[in-house]
């Protein structure tokens, strides 16, 4: 049996740095930026754990990956309640393509079913604009935790959802994409669930399916 070793954990940012309380991080993200600066996205809130009352990500910023103390940025993405629905941000997962970052995230709703994949972009990492199409993705309970990938020549999402919806246990979901597609119809109807839905890894696994996210080409 092969048993992988990893080195020695570090601490490379604490977002209580800085202020008059302790605050968390949790689920967070890297990039590195053209010019070579890395950028950390996460859930962040004051301690206690408040997972509901997540309102904005967390923002820090080093010239080196293994710093001891990334620098802070104002935080991004604040929650929009009266636009968008959302209650809460969560989970945000940050891509390069085509000269413009994209960052898929989950935005909470009033009940768990209106839970969504949405969609940012920006220029330049620190500016954030949410895109016409939101939602991504509305599926059953808790619809959250994207990770979108460019495997084998097209695009991949997971995310986790339950199955079956509303009653069942978290899975992970997936849909693929073969171009990088989004609608630019601002219609919170216009959703996953009005297409073939995703299927879990075991369920796409069993029946050798693909399933269509999107369809329309960004330029």
């Amino acid at each position: 049996m092969h048993i992988t070793t990893v080195n020695d954990f570090r601490r490379i940012y604490s977002p209580s740095i800085g202020e008059k309380e302790p605050w968390y991080i949790n689920d967070h993200c890297f990039i590195q930026d053209d010019d070579g600066i890395w950028h950390l996205f996460g859930i962040t809130h004051t301690e206690p754990a408040a997972p509901l009352d997540e309102k904005f990500f967390a923002h820090a910023t080093s010239k080196d990956l293994y710093a001891p103390q990334w620098e802070k940025q104002p935080p991004v993405l604040h929650a929009d309640a009266a636009n968008w629905g959302e209650t809460l941000v969560w989970a945000p997962h940050v891509i390069q393509h085509n000269g413009m970052y994209w960052m898929f995230y989950c935005g909470g709703g009033e009940d768990n079913t209106q839970y969504k994949i949405m969609l940012a972009t920006s220029q330049d990492l620190y500016t954030w604009t949410r895109h016409d199409a939101n939602p991504l993705v509305v599926d059953g309970f808790d619809a959250r935790d994207p990770m979108v990938l460019w495997v084998h020549h097209e695009w991949v999402m997971y995310y986790t959802g339950n199955r079956p919806a509303k009653v069942g246990h978290h899975v992970v979901l997936i849909c693929f994409m073969p171009t990088f597609v989004v609608h630019r119809s601002r219609n919170p109807s216009n959703t996953l669930s009005k297409w073939t839905p995703p299927t879990s890894i075991p369920e796409m696994q069993n029946e050798n399916r693909k399933i269509p996210l999107r369809s329309l080409t960004i330029r």
